[in-house]
């Protein structure tokens, strides 16, 4: 497979760079996005393969210019919309309210 995929970068990349040390989140919102994910799962409102799935639907670019959690809160988001959470409409007034 030579385009993205969920289980590590892209083909003749080279390998993927791991900090030494590196802690299980940078940031708050990374604890929040994985907290907020395990309960979305738990709910069965999806599964493990969904989620893959919506990960695998980023662009290239912006697969290869996001974190790790940035691919899951673009998976969350996807599949909230989906299954009815929130509109699309809903998530980007949110999104335009917190730019502002």
């Amino acid at each position: 497979m030579n385009n993205i995929h969920d289980c590590g970068g892209m083909q003749n990349l080279g390998p993927i760079e791991i900090e030494a040390d590196e802690p299980h989140f940078h940031s708050q919102w990374e604890k929040d996005i994985f907290a907020t994910t395990l309960v979305f799962f738990m709910s069965g409102k999806i599964v493990l393969d969904d989620f893959r799935y919506e990960i695998e639907k980023m662009s290239v670019t912006e697969y290869l210019q996001s974190s790790y959690y940035e691919h899951w809160l673009f998976a969350i988001e996807q599949l909230m919309c989906k299954t009815g959470v929130f509109t699309e409409q809903e998530l980007q007034q949110r999104l335009t309210e917190l730019s502002a």
